[in-house]
């Protein structure tokens, strides 16, 4: 990430997921459209699909029983988390997002 005056460069990777927060006082990322894009992307299909996925994961950790002692509900319930951060990190970046041209 590379900070440009009041704003932050940022760009997606699919290999390390991580998007990092600016702490700037009017926060605005700028980035290209193929990035942009990417983000949508990603999100569309964390709140398709992937939701979906976790879902049927904590429907089938819930039916092997007590789920106090159920390493497979917490696993379940663990991914759904990462899950609902990821969703709201790129929600915040798309809608501070500002697209430039390079």
């Amino acid at each position: 990430m590379q900070k440009a005056g009041d704003y932050y460069i940022i760009q997606a990777s699919k290999f390390c997921g991580v998007l990092a927060m600016a702490k700037v006082e009017h926060e605005k990322f700028k980035t290209g459209q193929m990035w942009y894009d990417k983000l949508l992307e990603e999100l569309n299909y964390l709140q398709t699909v992937r939701e979906k996925e976790v879902a049927e994961m904590i429907k089938k950790a819930r039916s092997f029983g007590d789920l106090s002692e159920n390493a497979e509900y917490d696993e379940a319930k663990t991914e759904q988390g990462k899950l609902y951060h990821r969703i709201a990190v790129l929600k915040y970046v798309i809608a501070n997002a500002e697209i430039v041209e390079y």
